[in-house]
């Protein structure tokens, strides 16, 4: 018994005091051809994680099949005010499948699918954007 409360403490203050996790968003394309995600950004708003990443005015990114890509906006996690931070950087996120391509042009609109793709145990430090058939 006491072996098993010092290995929870244990976990406990190692969850308490390590370093801040990756903070990520995953493209997984879970359909047989390939998919287009493209966020276009305002390039008017500093945000040094997006600026790293675009071409042009816009950031695009081609999954194949059954793969998925990662987008590292190094360490962190995706707090309610770190994903408006995001969502207000954002002008516009494509996703574009061989037969549907989806918009998502308002703030609200683009707040919403970062935040309702979040995931993490403790800490939501990944945004997963999953199509799949």
């Amino acid at each position: 018994m006491k072996e098993l409360k010092f290995v929870i403490i244990s976990i406990i203050l190692v969850c308490l005091t390590s370093c801040d996790p990756s903070q990520d968003i995953n493209l997984v394309n879970d359909t047989g051809s390939n998919v287009k995600f493209k966020l276009k950004i305002n390039t008017a708003i500093e945000n040094y994680e997006l600026q790293e990443l675009l071409k042009g005015d816009s950031i695009v990114v081609v999954v194949g099949p059954k793969k998925s890509e990662t987008l590292d906006f190094g360490m962190g996690d995706w707090s309610g005010n770190t994903v408006d931070e995001l969502a207000t950087s954002i002008k516009s996120f494509e996703i574009q499948t061989k037969d549907i391509t989806t918009i998502y042009h308002s703030k609200a609109s683009i707040q919403k699918v970062l935040k309702d793709n979040r995931k993490g145990f403790f800490i939501k430090n990944e945004i997963d954007i999953k199509v799949s058939e």
